[in-house]
């Protein structure tokens, strides 16, 4: 046998390998396996990154114009809704509305825009954070079930109902169509049965037959889709979850003092109250909640803010409530609140999806600038007055 396979066999041999040469190769085996699961963690994370390249730049492309300060000027000071609609297409917003369109043309174009604009954020975001866009457009399908519950309970005809409302997500348009021509809300509400939303709206149809209101529906409408949420982050990839609960949780913490305001302006009962409440967000524990939901007043509820991020937005519109009894200043306020949140989010999560949750936020913002603007310059608004309806980049109006 040649000499060099005796050594091969010695070395093979366990017994006749010195125990140094062992503990070298098993360091040298740990060493390897710790380098390639860190590698393979920087290799993931790079993966992200690079998932979120095509989409991230596309929104950063096509930016949020209507939301700074210089642009939103020049929209107040053209004078004119077709000057209006010329600005916006400079500003690369694909709106169907004619130069003499009427408010509710208008209001349909931006929501038609809009659901674009959603759908094809969903279409292009990586799989790993499908769940939670899919969600984020429930955001939309609700507001059209709101309205379309709204106008049937207040009795507008089918064929007014018809040119009010647009065709988002699973809310197709033969299903709007029979949604339209249903005798009531009952009914209604029974069509939607086979969807995601019929049971959450089916147990609330007894307080709302008791309270002849549609507050039941859309109270139990955003709680469904809040909890929607929150279940999302748990099929998203765990690298993504992070800036997806921080702007769940803002938004939580928003929605539920919004809830409240509008409790205490319809005069809920506080088990009522709370039922519709989403869970605790950021900086709105359980208890904090628990106490707001027993408040009887505005000023109460503003006690219960402090030593939060929202106090300041909430204290400096209690003038402007405290002369005109609306909640609209509070409500503007908090939208600010939500808009500086979320650019934050961008920021601290620059590589990931909180850059297309900021450009569909941020959306949102633009369009209701936009029929802000168009309203207040059709009904000759002062421009100082219309300023003041504006959710702007940079917080206060």
């Amino acid at each position: 046998m040649a000499a060099g396979d005796l050594l091969g066999l010695s070395i093979l041999d366990g017994g006749s390998v010195p125990p140094s040469i062992l503990a070298a190769v098993f360091a040298l085996l740990i060493f390897l396996i710790i380098f390639l699961t860190k590698l393979m963690g920087y290799f993931k994370i790079l993966l992200n990154i690079v998932t979120f390249t095509y989409p991230n730049a596309f929104v950063s492309v096509k930016g949020n114009p209507c939301i700074q300060e210089r642009e939103l000027n020049r929209l107040i000071e053209s004078g004119s809704v077709t000057d209006v609609l010329a600005l916006l297409k400079g500003y690369g917003f694909a709106i169907d509305i004619g130069d003499y369109a009427t408010m509710e043309e208008i209001d349909r174009g931006l929501e038609e825009y809009y659901q674009r604009e959603c759908s094809e954020i969903e279409r292009m975001v990586p799989d790993s954070v499908q769940p939670f866009f899919r969600v984020f457009c429930m955001l939309q399908e609700t507001e059209v079930l709101k309205a379309v519950i709204r106008l049937k309970h207040a009795a507008m005809d089918p064929q007014e109902m018809e040119l009010l409302l647009s065709p988002v997500g699973i809310l197709s348009q033969p299903l709007l169509r029979k949604m339209v021509d249903a005798r009531n809300v009952d009914e209604l509400i029974r069509l939607l049965q086979p969807t995601v939303y019929g049971p959450p709206l089916l147990s609330a149809l007894p307080d709302a037959t008791v309270e002849q209101t549609t507050l039941p529906f859309e109270h139990t409408l955003d709680r469904f889709v809040g909890e929607q949420l929150r279940s999302s982050l748990s099929q998203s990839d765990v690298l993504q979850t992070p800036a997806l609960m921080d702007f769940v949780m803002f938004y939580f913490d928003i929605t539920n003092i919004k809830i409240v305001l509008r409790g205490l302006r319809d005069g809920l009962e506080m088990d009522v109250l709370a039922h519709y409440l989403l869970p605790a967000g950021h900086h709105l524990t359980p208890d904090v909640l628990k106490r707001m939901s027993e408040t009887r007043s505005v000023q109460d509820t503003l006690a219960h803010l402090q030593h939060t991020p929202y106090f300041d937005a909430f204290d400096s519109a209690m003038v402007v409530y405290e002369k005109s009894g609306s909640l609209q200043p509070f409500e503007a306020a908090l939208d600010r609140a939500l808009l500086d949140a979320v650019i934050r989010l961008s920021l601290v999560y620059h590589f990931g999806p909180a850059c297309l949750i900021k450009y569909l936020v941020a959306k949102k913002f633009e369009l209701q600038n936009i029929r802000a603007i168009v309203w207040g310059i059709q009904n000759r608004i002062a421009p100082e007055t219309m300023r003041a309806l504006l959710i702007r980049e940079g917080g206060a109006a």
